[in-house]
């Protein structure tokens, strides 16, 4: 036969301590489920920012271009002409430009 163990006095500190060890098990993997989300998030801010700053440099350099073009060549002498802007086609994987006069 089985002996009843009669004394429960240890049962709920044994209970609240499971609980709190599981409990705090969910809270350390939550705390390190949103620190890695805060880093992604921190390095896709750094890439767009370095993108937009590239397409700005671009940006600067052609029309650095165009005021070259049309302030220091004669246009009748120039292959080009006088250029009025250029129209960038950044959807396709290659930089395709289009000069207008």
């Amino acid at each position: 036969m089985r002996k009843h163990i009669k004394n429960n006095d240890g049962v709920a500190l044994v209970a609240v301590m499971m609980v709190l060890s599981v409990s705090m098990l969910v809270v350390f993997f939550m705390v390190n489920f949103l620190n890695s989300e805060s880093r992604i998030t921190n390095v896709n801010i750094s890439r767009n920012r370095a993108s937009q700053i590239a397409e700005a440099g671009v940006d600067l350099a052609i029309n650095e271009w165009i005021n070259y073009i049309n302030n220091q060549h004669d246009p009748g002498n120039c292959p080009y002409g006088a250029l009025s802007s250029i129209k960038i086609n950044r959807h396709s994987p290659y930089l395709s430009i289009t000069l207008h006069k």
